[in-house]
């Protein structure tokens, strides 16, 4: 599901992309910090894809924190 948007799972375009800051996956900076995750889910079969960051600057950020 990373390239388009159909379901590698089960080939179907009814696909929902959840944007960041949706949801309880984050990565944590600091105290005061986290990076909220992306996720696509397949509304027909359930399946729901690996979480990723979209945003540049949080991935600097992750990397500085964690490196």
């Amino acid at each position: 599901m990373k390239d388009n948007i159909i379901c590698s799972k089960c080939d179907s375009t009814k696909v929902v992309e959840i944007k960041d800051g949706a949801g309880i996956y984050h990565i944590p900076i600091n105290k005061f910090k986290v990076v909220s995750t992306c996720r696509r889910v397949c509304c027909d079969c359930g399946y729901i894809d690996e979480r990723w960051v979209s945003n540049k600057e949080n991935l600097e950020l992750i990397y500085n924190t964690y490196k």
